[in-house]
């Protein structure tokens, strides 16, 4: 639980839509911890945010500038960029989601995620589809990565629900860059006045062994019987 303290502050980052260069070393659930690349604890020179229409943008920390903007490169009806996040203080990562309709709030048909670099003068660079990132059916809902861009860990709930309700089941995906294999960690099902803690938003611990979830507790009354009463608030677990 003392671990999961440490990731706190990188959780919020992803909730509004703002990726950050991870300045804290965070890694994913079973690293291949590389000693060719330190970590590095500078304040990051760019930031990347997620748009509301199609593009996202590359922005000045310092100034709040915009540098540069990056569209998806899936050439496809219906496509709009999702979540971003930051591997190192170069390397960033964008989700883009082709959706049954216009509007962001239809049905999710497919999520791809994709990884791009920032140059010195704040250009984005070569986007490339990640081995495995392509979720068939699924709505991405957050996502962190390891410092050295070898995994990314995402929050994922099923493309035909219309919105992100609270009382869907959201999976996790850990993703090896490399290879494309995954790992999925599923929610408990839903059970009539059981309470479930279902995972709203992710994150690494520094020490490169754990994954962090930001949790809501929810309860699901029976078809007939009384409501069913929540007690407690949004935990931080490993």
């Amino acid at each position: 639980a003392a671990s999961a303290v440490a990731a706190a502050a990188v959780v919020l980052a992803g909730s509004i839509g703002v990726a950050f260069a991870a300045a804290h070393g965070v890694r994913a659930v079973h690293p291949r911890v590389s000693t060719a690349h330190p970590i590095s604890v500078a304040v990051p020179r760019y930031y990347v945010v997620r748009a509301t229409g199609a593009e996202t943008t590359v922005r000045d920390v310092a100034t709040g500038a915009v540098r540069d903007k990056v569209r998806c490169p899936w050439r496809a009806a219906n496509v709009a960029p999702g979540v971003v996040a930051a591997g190192d203080q170069q390397t960033f990562f964008l989700v883009c989601q082709k959706f049954a309709q216009p509007g962001g709030w239809a049905p999710v048909l497919e999520s791809r995620i994709y990884m791009f670099r920032i140059t010195a003068s704040g250009k984005a660079s070569g986007l490339v589809l990640v081995r495995g990132g392509s979720l068939i059916g699924l709505r991405v809902r957050a996502m962190a990565v390891t410092p050295d861009s070898s995994e990314i860990a995402v929050i994922v709930l099923p493309g035909r629900y219309q919105a992100f309700q609270i009382k869907i089941p959201a999976d996790v995906y850990v993703i090896n860059t490399s290879t494309g294999a995954r790992a999925v960690w599923h929610s408990a099902k839903p059970l009539p006045y059981r309470i479930v803690y279902y995972p709203q938003d992710i994150s690494l611990t520094a020490d490169g062994r754990e994954l962090a979830f930001l949790t809501m507790p929810q309860c699901f009354p029976s078809t007939t019987g009384p409501n069913c009463t929540v007690h407690g608030g949004q935990q931080l677990r490993v």
